[in-house]
C-alpha cells in the first residue's frame, strides 16, 4: 500500500523551509542584524567555475566506519569545493515518528548566524540537510526514498540552493543504527546531464551521541 503521496517540489520546498527555519534564516523584519565580518568571497568553501562539461551522478562514498561526528561532502562541476567539519556543534541528526524519516543535518555556526540573502558571510556559509526516509514517499508512481538539499554562498559571492530533481538524481544509505549516512547526487535530471555543468555532491555524515 503507498502511503506518504506528495509532490516533489513540495517536499523539496518543505525541506529547504525546514532548513531556514531551523538556521534562524527567517527573522522579524525588526529584528538587528550581526555585523557581517567577512568581505572576501574568495574564502568560500565552494568555487563557481566556468563550463565543466557533462557528469554523470557519482558512487556512493563508504559509510564512515569512525563513531567520531563529522561531515564531509564535496561539490565537483560548476561549483567545486570540500566542506569538513568534525564540531557536534555544526551536526544534528533526529528521526521523524510521524513520517518515518531520518534526517542528516550540517549548519556551520556562520549559517546560524546569518540571515537572508542580503547579508551573508561567504566564509565557512553552508548548510546540508540528507533525508532518508523508511517509508519511501510518492510523486504519482515515482517514489523517493531520500532528498537532499544544499544551502551554500559560493567565490562570487552569489547565494546557492541545490537539490536532486527527481529520485533518479540522489542515492543515500544509512547504517545499521543511523548513525551515518554517505549519499551521491547530482543537480541534474539524467536528459539534462549531457549538456551545460551539472554539479554533483557526494559525502558522508556522521551523527554525535544522542
Amino acid at each position: 500500500m503507498k502511503s506518504g503521496r506528495i509532490n516533489r517540489r513540495a517536499w523539496i520546498a518543505l525541506l529547504t523551509l525546514g532548513l531556514v527555519l531551523m538556521l534562524g534564516l527567517v527573522t522579524a523584519c525588526s529584528a538587528e542584524e550581526p555585523v557581517n565580518p567577512y568581505s572576501d568571497a574568495s574564502a568560500a568553501v565552494f568555487s563557481r567555475n566556468g563550463d565543466t562539461g557533462p557528469r554523470d551522478l557519482p558512487e556512493v562514498p563508504e559509510l564512515p566506519t569512525s563513531t567520531v561526528p563529522g561531515a564531509r561532502f564535496t561539490l565537483d562541476g560548476l561549483w567545486s569545493g570540500t566542506a569538513v567539519t568534525d564540531d557536534p556543534a555544526d551536526l544534528s541528526c533526529g528521526y521523524d515518528t510521524r513520517d518515518k524519516r531520518w534526517t542528516y543535518s550540517v549548519t556551520t555556526e556562520a549559517m546560524k548566524q546569518f540571515s537572508g540573502v542580503d547579508n551573508y558571510p561567504t566564509e565557512d556559509f553552508y548548510a546540508l540537510q540528507v533525508v532518508v526516509s523508511d517509508n519511501p514517499q510518492f510523486e504519482g508512481e515515482v517514489e523517493w526514498t531520500a532528498q537532499a538539499v544544499v544551502l551554500f554562498a559560493d567565490s562570487t559571492g552569489t547565494y546557492v540552493r541545490m537539490a536532486a530533481p527527481d529520485p533518479d538524481s540522489i542515492v543515500a544509505y544509512a547504517n545499521e543504527d543511523r548513525s551515518a549516512v554517505a549519499f551521491s547526487m547530482i543537480n541534474a535530471a539524467e536528459d539534462d546531464r549531457g549538456r551545460g555543468s551539472p554539479t554533483t555532491v557526494v559525502g558522508t555524515i556522521t551523527c554525535p551521541a544522542p
